[in-house]
Order: C-alpha cells, then structure tokens, then sequence
C-alpha cells in the first residue's frame, strides 16, 4: 500500500466529496466504531479508562485548530478532568498533509509522547513551516532518528481510511464524547458538555 496516494486524497475529506476511488484498499476489513474509538498499542490515552466519560480526539500536527485545541482547551482537560480521574482522555493522530505524516511519525518514535505532542503544537509555526521541518523534528528531544526512518507508512493509512469511512472524519479536530461526534466545538461547548454529563 502506498501511504502518499491516499495522503494525496486527503484534502477531498476536508471538502467533504464522498466520490473517492481508494483502489489501493479494497481488500481492508474495516473495524467497528466502537474498536476505532478504542485506544491502540502506541496511542496516547491517559486517565482513568474506567471514567463515566470517554473522549477521543483526532488531529493532525499541521492543523491550526488542533495547535488551538492543545494550547487553550486540553490544559483545562489534563488539570480539571485527566488527573483527577474524571475523563478519559485518547488522542488519535489523522494527518491530512506530508508535515503533519512527518510529524505523526516522530511523535511515534519519541521516549515521551505526551511532551513531544505538546511541544510539536506548541511551536508549530516554528517546526513545520519551513522547508527543513524534517531535520527540526528530528531534532526534539528523545526522538528515535532510526525509528522514524523505518516507520511502517503503510499502518497509518490503512487507519487514517479506516477512520475516514467508519466515523466520517472529514477535518481536524474531530472530538468523540461516549462515542457520538462532537459538533460546534468550543472550549465553552466542550466543557459544559462534560460538566453536564458529570452531573447526570
């Protein structure tokens, strides 16, 4: 499988078009939803997994509004309802350019997922805007150089269509509480929600 054709298609999702012809992937078994939302041998998900809400999130590294939902919403997450047990919290990676692939790989490939995660959107402009963003990814601390070069491509796109027809993610980010998609997502929005169901 050629992770970079379907990569190329990618653009489609966010348009919202439904007549792609993935002919590289006829023969996948897709997975349920409920499996799709689960966390994967490699994924980051913290807190408590027995909590009474579960919230998934897809982002991609070069997206804007995933920099935006790291820097303004998820502190709120991790200090109010990650470490107080009140959330499960699963970040799944979806990268919609050869940046955010680039970026999806190193964090992979990282001794600390969680830092290199906040780090990347952190400093986004500064790491994936310029031409070098390989060799300045490469460059954060507790990367793997050798583990990036050999990652399989070909698993991340085989999750990412996976993804894409399953749960109809069309742009980043994309935000599941309980299972059902999130819409008019806010920090307002986001966080009443959750206090909401809290209190049920």
């Amino acid at each position: 499988m050629n992770f970079f054709y379907i990569f190329l298609l990618f653009p489609f999702f966010v348009l919202g078009k439904s007549n792609l012809d993935f002919t590289l992937n006829n023969n996948i078994e897709f997975r349920s939803k409920e499996e799709l939302l689960k966390p994967i041998n490699g994924e980051l998900f913290l807190g408590n997994k027995d909590a009474k809400i579960k919230i998934v999130v897809f982002d991609s590294y070069s997206c804007i509004h995933c920099a935006r939902f790291y820097s303004e919403i998820f502190p709120i997450l991790e200090e109010n309802y990650i470490k107080t047990n009140k959330i499960f919290f699963v970040h799944k990676e979806f990268p919609l350019d050869k940046r955010a692939l680039f970026a999806t790989k190193t964090t992979n490939c990282s001794m600390n997922k969680l830092e290199t995660v906040k780090e990347i959107y952190k400093n986004q402009e500064k790491l994936l805007t310029r031409n070098e963003y390989e060799e300045d990814l490469l460059k954060m601390k507790g990367i793997n150089k050798l583990c990036v070069q050999n990652f399989n491509e070909d698993k991340l796109a085989k999750q990412a269509f996976e993804y894409s027809k399953v749960l109809s993610i069309r742009g980043t980010p994309t935000v599941f509480i309980n299972g059902e998609k999130f819409e008019k997502l806010s920090k307002k929005n986001l966080i009443s929600e959750i206090d909401r169901l809290l209190n049920e």
